[in-house]
């Protein structure tokens, strides 16, 4: 395309009738293409304006830059278009009905601390072993007198010991639970007992004043 005898209007005519051929990204790539590519028609044009008498060049190379800002602007628009028309049909395709109730499937994962109890449990259980569980708040009774634990024995010191206004502890140890079983008579026991239990530790990276025994 020869810029030095060519009729701008007429370009304007041409770039309107190609945009109008366009109904698909497919069409909008190639108007984008011969349009405004490396081997595209403006780009082409822009190189000639070189050759255009000087009187003429200012005007020439404005309405070439409004026919290019006329492509850019027509070409972003349409692709917002398509975009537009393709997120709206995947939505029709894959509707979902959020008025339905939600499925939870698998929701979590059990503790490892838990695995281990059941692995042990499972282990156990052929040989006769029932799991007991026993409450975390003991009385100084289960808790140390029943195991032969005295009174002034170090364990029961405050400094080792959570202790409840009511005189109540947090169990140190599962072996409260075991002294409830043998207190309930009935031979033999064969019994294992997992849980929480608390030390007044002071706590750093390898010590917690909570742990499981």
């Amino acid at each position: 395309m020869d810029l030095k005898s060519l009729d701008l209007e007429v370009l304007e005519g041409q770039v309107k009738s190609a945009q109008a051929k366009v109904s698909s990204t497919s069409d909008l790539e190639m108007l984008k293409r011969d349009w405004l590519g490396k081997d595209g028609t403006v780009k082409s044009l822009f190189a000639q304006l070189k050759e255009i008498d000087p009187a003429k060049k200012a005007e020439v190379a404005s309405r070439l830059n409004k026919i290019r800002d006329n492509l850019e602007g027509f070409i972003a628009a349409k692709e917002a278009e398509f975009s537009s028309m393709a997120l709206s049909s995947s939505l029709e395709k894959e509707f979902v009905d959020l008025s339905l109730p939600a499925k939870f499937d698998g929701l979590g994962k059990v503790h490892p601390i838990t695995q281990v109890e059941r692995k042990i449990a499972a282990i156990l259980r052929p040989f006769g072993f029932e799991n007991v569980l026993g409450p975390e708040i003991e009385t100084e009774y289960f808790c140390f007198d029943s195991l032969n634990i005295p009174k002034h024995h170090p364990a029961r010191d405050m400094q080792d010991t959570f202790y409840t206004e009511s005189g109540h502890v947090l169990r140190t140890h599962t072996t409260s639970v075991q002294a409830r079983v043998l207190k309930k008579g009935g031979l033999p026991v064969k019994v294992a007992s997992f849980g929480r239990v608390f030390r007044n530790e002071k706590e750093d990276a390898s010590h917690q004043a909570m742990f499981h025994q």
